[in-house]
């Protein structure tokens, strides 16, 4: 796992000098990426660059990596699962000197050329130089997992796996950026900045599945999209059952310890549960919430955790986490985002990740097995909000007012984000969407997601990766630990992608499948539970522990400008919050994100 850095000339050539700046400058700013080594490559005028953490073939894995004769050379960033199949075919006429999967990445495209990206099979962006046909390809994952930023001008073209490298590599380069208003307030009503906008005017980032192949100044667009497996003879469950047991064996392949992040919920305890099943012992990590507060105790998942530790017998490791652990990682939170999301998991998971790495380089998590198999509440009151938009409208309204009482708990807000998910036809679960678009200057309008088809797009390609795999990929590699997905392999996916809806929802059960999955491993106290979410009870903290840190940051070091929000409105809501009259920890929280990044990122 790593990060990758490039510049490329358009047209014409770059100063050598100035474009050995600019590269240096990409790398040190995302160091933390990749503590185990650095190099770069240049020919003519393109160069690459790459930062290593180092997990397969520790002292031979070095990049940027060539073939043969040096005419492709490759700076990669990833994981390829079941990469010793294409290995062993490649061995038949092509000499590898590493044990590495990007070593299988250069001899694959001597076959393939620009197909390259749909032999792949994992989680990966790359930078591929083809010296004899003069072309630059770069890619990223079909889901998104690992991110590629670039700024395209009239004479070059410049990436970097992060948005804070990319800016100092463009600053090197004497083009200086200014952050977008619109993709600010875009944030804010949704959460997180869709690809491929990036809150910076002129950058973008790579969609997921995204390739461009620079040939000269002419730049082919493809997008690779996973398409449903064909039905397998077995039943639905024991399909599932062996296809998870070979991605997680593939995904347990390293030359360093993996361990599993475990909430000790459905999807974690899965892996886990497999992991163990399929002969590997393990290291698990969960968080436990410290307070006596009611918030703090629903936030906790560390007793569940625990259940699952001990019942598979893994070595479990338990980060404890306070309101005051918490403002000591605030800063480091804010600047391990590189670019805003509205998630305040981040906090603990930032805590948990820095423990893990105490102990191991690598960890399994359970991203995407929600979006993949309906775990949201959105999933389960989906054909309930079909029946509601037929009701008649003053009833409607009548239903709406009464909702609105929900403003004034924490614990009823959650009830609130349900009446919205039936009531909104638009629905967007962002901090300022629904009835609190209005406290924006210019609201961004809703997603239609009209059909239950298009859940799994809507869900695998908005907020899975505009919000939770951002949110995974910089806190973990900011700790300079890796995190893999198996629930995101394209076995796993395509899978789910032809998975009949009743055997993702049942009635008000979510997740069908992967309960009755999990009850064959665990006992039925987990298999059986509720949907959690990883939740942080920040109510409470924001009106008490965190109180004079909210008001310090968002009341005397407000940045954001008026054109998004007015200094009036954040006042007025930070008063509703601390004074205990409404419920406003999610928006206090996506400005506290918001006004951070603008302060740091120094943009005019």
């Amino acid at each position: 796992m790593c990060g990758i850095a490039g510049i490329h000339a358009l047209r014409g050539s770059i100063d050598g000098s100035i474009a050995q700046e600019s590269l240096q400058a990409m790398l040190s700013a995302m160091r933390h990426r990749g503590p185990d080594g650095q190099g770069w490559y240049q020919s003519g005028a393109t160069w690459l660059g790459h930062v290593r953490l180092a997990i397969l073939d520790i002292d031979g894995g070095t990049q940027p990596m060539w073939n043969e004769d040096e005419t492709v050379v490759v700076t990669y960033n990833g994981e390829q699962y079941g990469f010793e199949a294409l290995r062993k075919e490649l061995t038949r006429r092509h000499r590898f000197r590493t044990r590495t999967d990007t070593e299988v990445l250069v001899h694959l495209y001597e076959d393939v050329k620009e197909s390259l990206p749909n032999h792949l099979n994992g989680m990966y962006a790359f930078a591929l130089l083809d010296r004899t046909q003069n072309t630059l390809l770069i890619a990223v994952d079909p889901m998104g997992i690992k991110p590629l930023y670039y700024y395209q001008g009239a004479n070059v073209f410049v990436f970097a796996s992060e948005l804070r490298a990319l800016l100092k590599g463009l600053e090197a380069l004497s083009l200086p950026q200014t952050f977008d208003l619109a993709t600010c307030s875009s944030f804010l009503s949704q959460g997180w900045v869709q690809a491929p906008l990036t809150p910076v005017v002129g950058v973008r980032k790579l969609c997921p599945g995204e390739s461009f192949l620079i040939k000269g100044q002419s730049i082919t667009r493809r997008t690779r999209r996973l398409t449903p497996e064909t039905a397998s003879p077995q039943s639905e469950i024991e399909h599932l059952d062996e296809t998870l047991r070979t991605v997680v064996r593939d995904q347990m392949i390293a030359d360093v310890d993996v361990g599993l992040l475990l909430s000790g919920g459905i999807d974690s305890s899965i892996l886990a549960s497999i992991a163990c099943a399929v002969g590997f012992e393990i290291k698990t990590f969960s968080v436990e919430f410290s307070g006596h507060t009611r918030e703090v105790k629903d936030a906790n998942e560390s007793d569940f955790a625990n259940i699952v530790a001990r019942h598979l017998h893994t070595k479990h490791y338990t980060a404890r986490v306070d309101a005051y652990t918490l403002l000591a990682d605030l800063d480091s939170a804010f600047v391990a985002m590189d670019e805003p999301i509205s998630d305040p998991a981040i906090l603990p998971l930032l805590r948990v990740a820095r423990f893990a790495k105490t102990e191991v380089k690598a960890c399994l998590t359970g991203d995407g097995a929600d979006e993949l198999f309906g775990g949201y509440w959105r999933h389960v009151l989906f054909d309930i909000k079909q029946s509601y938009q037929q009701l008649p409208r003053p009833l409607r309204q009548l239903l709406d007012r009464t909702s609105r009482l929900s403003r004034y708990s924490s614990a009823l807000g959650r009830l609130q984000s349900a009446y919205s998910l039936v009531a909104d036809p638009d629905y967007i679960s962002g901090p300022f969407s629904w009835h609190y678009a209005g406290w924006l200057n210019n609201p961004i309008p809703g997603i239609v997601c009209s059909e239950a088809s298009e859940w799994l797009e809507h869900d695998l390609y908005g907020q899975l990766a505009g919000q939770m795999l951002p949110k995974t990929d910089r806190i973990t590699m900011f700790c300079g630990l890796e995190a893999r997905v198996p629930f995101l392999d394209d076995r796993v996916v395509r899978f789910a992608m032809r998975l009949p809806k009743k055997q993702k929802v049942r009635g008000l059960q979510s997740k069908v499948i992967l309960r009755e999955l999990l009850a064959r491993y665990v006992p039925p106290q987990i298999s059986r539970r509720s949907k959690h979410g990883f939740r942080v009870p920040l109510s409470n903290w924001f009106r008490h522990e965190l109180r004079s840190e909210v008001k310090e940051r968002l009341l005397g070091g407000l940045v954001i400008p008026d054109a998004i929000i007015s200094r009036s409105a954040v006042e007025r809501l930070i008063s509703l919050h601390l004074d205990g009259g409404q419920e406003h920890s999610n928006r206090i929280w996506a400005l506290l994100v918001l006004n951070s990044w603008i302060a740091q990122s120094k943009l005019p």
